[in-house]
C-alpha cells in the first residue's frame, strides 16, 4: 500500500491532466489499485481512474494475455488504441535516465545525503536543458 501514496501526491498535484500511467508492473499494479478501490480505499479511486499502460522496454518481457498485443483479452501493451494519444511518449525515459545515471554510482557513494541531493539536482537540471535544447533543434 505504500506505493499508492506517491500516486496519490501526483494525482493531487497534476490530476486535471493525469490520464495515463506507464509502468514496468502496470498489469500487477492496476489490478492492486482495483482491489483497494473495491475496498473503500479514497486514493485507489482516484487511481481507477486512469488508464495502464507496461512500457515498451518492459512490454518485451511480459508474457500474460493481458499484456500480449495479439490476445483479446491485452489491454497494457502501448500499442493498443486506447494509447493512440501518447503513441510518440517515450515511455523507455526512465530507464533511460538510470542508465544515465549509473556512470555516476561511484562518484556519490561517499556523499553525504545534502551533498548527493545537490549533485543529483545539478547534473540532471542540466541534462534536461541539453535534452530539450537537443529536442529544438539548438546544441551547445
Amino acid at each position: 500500500m505504500a506505493i499508492v501514496k506517491p500516486f496519490v501526491e501526483v494525482i493531487d498535484d497534476h490530476g486535471d491532466k493525469l490520464k495515463y500511467v506507464g509502468y514496468d508492473g502496470a498489469c500487477e499494479f492496476q489490478p492492486f489499485v482495483e482491489r483497494l478501490h473495491k475496498n473503500g480505499n479514497a486514493g485507489a479511486a482516484e487511481l481507477s481512474k486512469l488508464k495502464y499502460l507496461v512500457d515498451r522496454f518492459h512490454i518485451r518481457g511480459h508474457t500474460k494475455a493481458e499484456c500480449d498485443i495479439s490476445q483479446a483479452s491485452c489491454k497494457y501493451h502501448p500499442d493498443l488504441p486506447i494509447f493512440t494519444e501518447i503513441s510518440a511518449a517515450n515511455t523507455e525515459c526512465a530507464e533511460q535516465t538510470l542508465s544515465w545515471l549509473k556512470k555516476y554510482k561511484h562518484s556519490v557513494k561517499y556523499m553525504t545525503a545534502a551533498r548527493f541531493r545537490f549533485f543529483l539536482y545539478s547534473i540532471i537540471e542540466d541534462r534536461n536543458t541539453e535534452i530539450h535544447q537537443q529536442q529544438k533543434g539548438e546544441f551547445l
